[in-house]
């Protein structure tokens, strides 16, 4: 495959992976604080254990950077800097 696709496939699922672990997050930390009634869909516990597993937070900072990096290249390509 073309390094051009690779790096578009790479782009978007990282994309996707920070947009459902910000989610995630979210809901979590709602059903937390018991706020907007998070707390029927998720049990308390089980937020609790998601919100502060540091996974979740790797996986986010990680899919963030690959996300972050290859949308600044883009751009540089775009603006003929690269």
């Amino acid at each position: 495959m073309n390094r051009e696709i690779l790096l578009t496939k790479a782009n978007r699922l990282s994309a996707w992976i920070c947009f459902l672990l910000v989610i995630i997050f979210i809901i979590t930390g709602f059903a937390m604080t018991g706020q907007f009634g998070m707390d029927k869909i998720i049990g308390v516990r089980l937020a609790d254990r998601l919100h502060s597993d540091n996974t979740l937070i790797w996986l986010l900072i990680i899919s963030l950077t690959v996300h972050s990096l290859v949308c600044i290249r883009n751009a540089l390509k775009r603006w003929k800097m690269l």
